[in-house]
């Protein structure tokens, strides 16, 4: 009995106790960015929002100083069409920008992109006169040229510029030869302007004669020469022919009724003092009245 019990206790004994199972505890939820397979893609999150192109103001084609971009921001501006009718000034600086750095490859990529907006007359002229003050007067004509394809008439407003653009660009003999050409060419009848643009060529040249022959033509044309055609005359005749002869535009200046203003005086008094007549030339603006006499006594200080 001994040696039974003896072995039945070895056994129960070696055998281990059992233990009381553990309970599983159920993990906390995780996020979705950490059990990305398990979660449901909640198809309500709006995405951020991405920022548009960004479109160049008004103000940033001002402060831009590279000329590469500064011609992009200037077409971005000017597909509106209210930047285009609005906005004559920004035109005329950007293109003088361009001019001051000689970019002129630019201003002909600038101005070439606006050809597509001709719809009239006046913003055709506008380029034209942009293309002369650049001294570019060939690319001028060749645009004055182009408008019947474009469907844009060509009138005196066109024309003048043109001129205009060759005067700015000191090509005083083909002035004179474009205003002879054209006008029967084209059916195009000349302003007060055109005839204008032609005596300040004439003038330039020292064909004073042929300059005073075309006041002769403007009349004859039923134009009257106004105050700006006197200016150039009395210009050029006093700083070329003196006194006397100067003297004798503004006669003829009197004739016809044209009343002279600060521009006319200075060229008179500038002559007088210039041939050592200061006497006369006080006793003149003493004569006059009100801001024109303050404004000569100041120029004739700066003779002093």
């Amino acid at each position: 009995m001994s040696a039974l019990y003896s072995r039945l206790h070895r056994i129960f004994t070696s055998i281990p106790r059992t233990t009381k199972p553990k309970t599983l505890t159920k993990p906390p939820p995780q996020s979705p960015a950490t059990h990305p397979r398990t979660t449901k893609p909640n198809t309500l999150t709006k995405l951020p929002p991405q920022s548009p192109a960004t479109h160049p103001t008004i103000d940033d084609l001002l402060q831009e100083k590279n000329p590469e971009k500064l011609v992009h921001k200037f077409k971005l501006l000017t597909e509106d069409s209210k930047f285009r009718s609005r906005h004559h000034r920004l035109y005329k600086s950007t293109i003088h920008r361009l001019f001051l750095a000689q970019q002129f490859f630019l201003i002909e990529d600038a101005l070439e992109t606006q050809k597509k907006y001709i719809s009239d007359e006046n913003f055709a002229a506008r380029l034209i006169r942009l293309y002369g003050d650049s001294g570019m007067c060939g690319h001028a004509r060749n645009l004055f040229d182009e408008l019947p394809q474009r469907n844009c008439d060509r009138t005196a407003m066109s024309f003048r510029s043109l001129l205009g653009a060759y005067l700015h660009s000191k090509k005083f003999v083909e002035v004179y030869q474009l205003f002879k050409d054209l006008p029967p060419k084209l059916s195009i009848e000349p302003d007060l302007i055109c005839h204008n643009i032609v005596v300040h060529a004439l003038c330039e040249m020292g064909s004073l004669e042929e300059a005073m022959a075309m006041v002769n033509e403007m009349e004859g044309n039923g134009l009257t020469p106004n105050v700006v055609t006197f200016n150039t005359l009395l210009g050029a005749f006093y700083r070329q022919r003196g006194l006397e002869d100067g003297n004798r535009i503004w006669m003829r200046m009197a004739e016809v009724g044209v009343e002279p203003n600060l521009v006319s005086y200075r060229s008179k008094v500038g002559q007088m003092v210039k041939e050592e007549k200061p006497s006369q030339a006080a006793e003149l603006v003493e004569g006059l009245k009100g801001r024109l006499k303050s404004d000569l006594l100041m120029y004739l200080k700066s003779f002093q």
